[in-house]
């Protein structure tokens, strides 16, 4: 059974007067651009979006879309909400994006109805992973909570630290992104925005007491706290032998402070109807079979500790057709159930495919 919490709708919060709502959201909407409140509420820019939906018409977050909301009532929920939001400061949402973002709402119909939950977690799960989605940390973090795991990997973090993150994410992160080098790719998400955006806001210690984090943070243990590794592959290029293309795996984290992944196993899946030329990096391991898809190019590489970045080569006959596509697998820190890391295919340029 889920867990219950009495809980009260952020955008609720305020009693006001009817004329009061009425000229006060007048005026957001006078003063506010509501383009640059789209913006600014889409995600990427911010994750209010992964709450309250898409166009902002609810989804595991209430309704905002055509509610005729004041500046006041939306600074109010964001600054110091009663619910189970968190606040957002300066370093999250500037004053001028509450005025935008109050009229971009007020420029919306109202909602018909909310759209489903962006993560849905399994009603039988563990009691931390409960918490978890009552509280909301699973439609940002997904049902798995994967970006904390990587940000306490990419540290070596303990539960004080996943304290911090969460009662003072705001300073805390910022202090995390300054040790990680911006010359080595981290699977955790950079700052968001033209002016370093931390997208999480602070919780209250009082309405998600410390309780309830050592049951996120058992959870989270038990699940494994992952290695932030990222590959990535260039487009091809054509040549006299074939296409060739690059890979770069990358361990993200802090040097001297992260985790360590140890007998990792790098595997691209070989097109239908090509073969391999040719490949660089002293761990390739050959060609293995893979699944009914087709033949996989394999490298094994003993350890890959933070900061650390290995390039590898491949040429194939003949370009492939669609985006080459591969994992990363490591033994050690043993994750239960193991921890697959995608390879983000290559960057097509339009009118341009690779070879």
């Amino acid at each position: 059974m889920r867990i219950a919490f009495a809980v009260v709708s952020v955008v609720l919060a305020l009693p006001l007067t009817q004329s009061r709502v009425a000229a006060q959201s007048n005026q957001a909407t006078s003063s506010g651009d509501p383009g640059a409140g789209a913006s600014t509420y889409a995600f990427g820019n911010t994750s209010c979006s992964n709450c309250h939906g898409r166009q902002a018409e609810g989804a595991w977050g209430p309704a905002l879309a055509g509610r005729n909301l004041t500046v006041e009532h939306v600074r109010q929920a964001v600054r110091d909400p009663v619910g189970r939001m968190a606040s957002f400061n300066e370093h999250n949402v500037t004053e001028q994006e509450i005025v935008d973002m109050t009229a971009y709402f007020n420029s919306l119909p109202p909602s018909p109805g909310p759209s489903p939950w962006r993560v849905e977690w399994p009603a039988d799960g563990p009691q931390g992973q409960q918490v978890a989605g009552v509280i909301g940390c699973l439609q940002c973090h997904g049902a798995a909570i994967s970006t904390p795991r990587h940000g306490a990997g990419e540290v070596g973090g303990d539960f004080e630290w996943f304290k911090r993150m969460v009662y003072e994410h705001t300073t805390t992160q910022r202090a995390q992104w300054s040790q990680l080098d911006p010359n080595v790719p981290s699977s955790t998400p950079r700052p968001a925005g033209p002016w370093g955006r931390v997208r999480m806001g602070n919780y209250d210690s009082d309405r998600v007491p410390e309780s309830l984090l050592q049951q996120i943070w058992t959870w989270m243990n038990d699940l494994g706290i992952t290695v932030p590794l990222v590959g990535r592959l260039t487009p091809g290029k054509a040549g006299d032998d074939g296409v060739t293309y690059e890979l770069n795996v990358s361990n993200g984290a802090v040097r001297d402070k992260g985790l360590t992944a140890e007998d990792v196993t790098i595997a691209l899946a070989v097109p239908a109807g090509a073969s391999v030329v040719s490949t660089t990096g002293t761990a390739y391991a050959g060609i293995r079979q893979g699944d009914a898809n087709g033949d996989l190019a394999v490298w094994e590489v003993s350890r890959l500790a933070p900061g650390d970045s290995q390039r590898f080569t491949i040429t194939l006959s003949r370009a492939a057709d669609e985006e080459l596509r591969g994992t990363i697998e490591y033994v050690k820190p043993e994750i239960p159930g193991g921890d697959v890391i995608n390879i983000r295919p290559p960057v097509r340029r339009e009118g341009r495919p690779p070879g």
